[in-house]
C-alpha cells in the first residue's frame, strides 16, 4: 500500500472517530438547552400569569422582554461559551493529526482558532449564527404568547404548546426545532475549525504536501455536491485548483454546507491513492472496527454481505472524547 494510500485510509478513519466525536458534543451542547428549559418555562409561565386577560401585543413583549428574553440570551451565550472551547480544543487536536500525517511544521492552534472563528461558517460568524439561534427561538415564543391570547388559550396551554409534553420527551413542543438548529450549527462548527486547521497546517508545509484530496461519505445522506466530489484532487494552495477535472472547491470539505460531512487528505509524492468511498475505507478495517462503525449486529451482517455501508455513520450510540481521538492517532485502542 503506498504512503498516499495509508494518509487516505488515516484521514477517512479520523473523520468516521470525529463525527462520533461530535455526537458527544451535540449531547452536551442540547443538553445544556434542555437543563435551563425549566427556568426559562417557569419564567414564561409568570410572565404570562402576570398579564390580564387581553392584554395587548405591545404588554406581552413588554412582559416577555423583561422576563423571558434575558434567560433565553444567557442559555445560548453559555452554550456558545462552551462550544468555544471545545473548538478551540479540536483545533489542537486537529492541527496534531495532521502532524502525524505527513510530519512537517505545524501552525500556533490560538492562532488559528481565531482566525477560524472570525470566518463565516455558510454565511455568518459562529458568534452572530448563536445570536441568531437565540432571537429564532425568543420569536417563536412570542408568536406563540400572542396567538395564544388571541385564541383565549390559558398559560398553561400556552407553555404546553412551546415545551411539548413530559410524554414525548417534549419533542411535540413549539420549540423542538431549537434543538435541531443547534446540533446543525454545532456540527457545522465542528467541521469548519477542523478543515480550517488542516487548510493552515498545510498552507506551512507546501515542500512537503503536493495536492489534497476531497474525500466523502457516501451513502443516502450525502448532498449531490459532495459526491460529485469525492476523490477528486485539487492544488494544495489556498487555490485549490482543480487537477484534471473541473468542479470548484467552494467553501471547501467540511464547510461546503450544513453538517457537511466531507473531508480532506494531503498527498505526498507518489502514486494517487484509491479515494472514491469509504466503502473500500471499511472493507480494509478490523471485524472490531467494523462493529464499531456499524454495531456488532450490522457488522456482522456486514462481512456476511447482507448489509450495505449505506447511513453507516449515523449511529449515535458511540461518543469519543478528543483523547480518544488522539489515542487512535497513536495506535493505541481507546
Amino acid at each position: 500500500m503506498s504512503t498516499n494510500q495509508d494518509i487516505v485510509d488515516a484521514s477517512i478513519g479520523h473523520q468516521v472517530d470525529l463525527q462520533f466525536y461530535a455526537n458527544g458534543v451535540v449531547r452536551e451542547s442540547v443538553g445544556a438547552l434542555n437543563e435551563d428549559d425549566d427556568t426559562l418555562f417557569a419564567l414564561l409561565l409568570a410572565a404570562l400569569l402576570s398579564l390580564r386577560p387581553n392584554a395587548s401585543p405591545e404588554e406581552i413583549d413588554r412582559a416577555l422582554t423583561r422576563q423571558v428574553a434575558a434567560a433565553n440570551a444567557h442559555t445560548y451565550s453559555q452554550i456558545e461559551a462552551a462550544l468555544l472551547q471545545t473548538l478551540l480544543d479540536s483545533t489542537q487536536a486537529e492541527i496534531e493529526f495532521q502532524k502525524s500525517l505527513v510530519g512537517g511544521t505545524a501552525p500556533s492552534a490560538g492562532t488559528v482558532f481565531a482566525a477560524a472563528i472570525a470566518v463565516p461558517i455558510i454565511g455568518a460568524t459562529l458568534r452572530d449564527t448563536m445570536k441568531g439561534l437565540a432571537a429564532n427561538r425568543f420569536a417563536a415564543i412570542r408568536r406563540a404568547a400572542q396567538a395564544g391570547f388571541v385564541a383565549q388559550q390559558s398559560p398553561d396551554e400556552i407553555v404546553r404548546a412551546l415545551r411539548g409534553t413530559k410524554s414525548a420527551s417534549f419533542s411535540d413542543g413549539l420549540l423542538n426545532v431549537s434543538r435541531t438548529h443547534l446540533e446543525t450549527v454545532v456540527r457545522t462548527a465542528i467541521g469548519h475549525v477542523v478543515e480550517y486547521s488542516a487548510a493552515a497546517f498545510r498552507a506551512l508545509n507546501p515542500n512537503i504536501i503536493r495536492s489534497v484530496v476531497w474525500l466523502s461519505v457516501l451513502d443516502t445522506a450525502t448532498s449531490s455536491w459532495c459526491i460529485a466530489r469525492a476523490g477528486k484532487r485539487y492544488t494544495a494552495d489556498e487555490a485549490h485548483r482543480p487537477i484534471g477535472h473541473s468542479y470548484g472547491w467552494g467553501a471547501g470539505p467540511g464547510r461546503y454546507h450544513y453538517k457537511c460531512r466531507s473531508t480532506s487528505a494531503p498527498l505526498v509524492a507518489g502514486e494517487i491513492p484509491n479515494a472514491n468511498t469509504y466503502a473500500n475505507w471499511l472493507s480494509r478495517q478490523s471485524a472490531a472496527r467494523q462493529d464499531e462503525v456499524l454495531g456488532p449486529a450490522r457488522g456482522a451482517m456486514y462481512r456476511r454481505g447482507q448489509v450495505s455501508v449505506e447511513g453507516f455513520l449515523n449511529n449515535r450510540g458511540r461518543l469519543l472524547t478528543l483523547d480518544e481521538l488522539r489515542a487512535r492517532r497513536l495506535g493505541r485502542a481507546p
